[in-house]
């Protein structure tokens, strides 16, 4: 008798680290004999357990400043501390951010994924659409921004600015290449104010002509394909006798 600690029993004589007087550690068993196993037991020793971080907006990503201490893992909570807004599950470590200086809607083509938000950047959703900025620097200049004729700027980043050199300054057409950038495919779309004979052309960037069409266009709202088999910056160029508008299509 007098070998004993005390006269409590044990519950599984045959292991020497489970015992009444034993610390209940993560292993899946009752090591105390106190019929309470793991969390379930208030005396856990929490040096055995796992750190678990608070999920609050269910991103799978843990707040690193939220945690708890438990064998299993708790609802919730992840094993890992990346989330660095736990408020929004849009913001994580694999969220892309679209550079947008100008705060138009529209990113410039560069992106950077990461969790804190870079300067100059934002979300997807804040964005109009996808297509891209030709000048991110300039507020007034976007994808479907009024464009003015003859001023050198491209405002609508069509790839050209409006240039019109009929009698006087009159304008008899215009038109919106979309989409600009595109994968060789895109559609001319014309506003023909009068009826006339017109020639469509597209050449390369050093000038080579890869089409030309003479048309009878009458007045009216048109649309015109234009395919391009190769990657690269190509001239699509409409004329009537007194008028030339050029723009810029880029495939990529």
């Amino acid at each position: 008798m007098s070998s004993l600690v005390n006269l409590q029993i044990d519950c599984k004589d045959n292991d020497v680290n489970i015992n009444p007087g034993a610390k209940e550690v993560c292993d899946g068993s009752d090591n105390n004999c106190n019929n309470l196993t793991d969390d379930a037991d208030p005396g856990l020793d929490v040096s055995s357990a796992a750190t678990w971080y608070r999920d609050n907006d269910g991103d799978g990503f843990g707040n690193p400043s939220t945690s708890i201490k438990a064998c299993n893992q708790p609802s919730g909570y992840v094993s890992n501390s990346q989330d660095c807004d736990d408020n929004n599950n849009a913001i994580q470590p694999n969220t892309v951010w679209y550079q947008d200086v100008d705060k138009d809607g529209y990113h410039s083509g560069s992106t950077i994924t990461q969790c804190q938000q870079p300067a100059g950047y934002v979300l997807l959703a804040n964005l109009i659409n996808l297509e891209e900025d030709c000048d991110d620097g300039n507020l007034n200049i976007f994808p479907g921004a009024e464009e003015i004729p003859n001023d050198g700027i491209d405002q609508d980043c069509n790839g050209a600015d409006l240039v019109t050199t009929g009698i006087n300054g009159s304008q008899s057409f215009s038109a919106i290449l979309y989409p600009n950038p595109n994968y060789g495919h895109a559609i001319l779309n014309l506003s023909v104010q009068k009826q006339a004979q017109y020639l469509l052309s597209v050449t390369d960037i050093s000038g080579r002509i890869l089409s030309k069409e003479i048309m009878q266009l009458s007045q009216g709202n048109i649309q015109l394909p234009v395919s391009v088999g190769q990657p690269g910056w190509y001239l699509i160029q409409l004329e009537s006798q007194s008028e030339r508008l050029t723009i810029k299509m880029v495939v990529q």
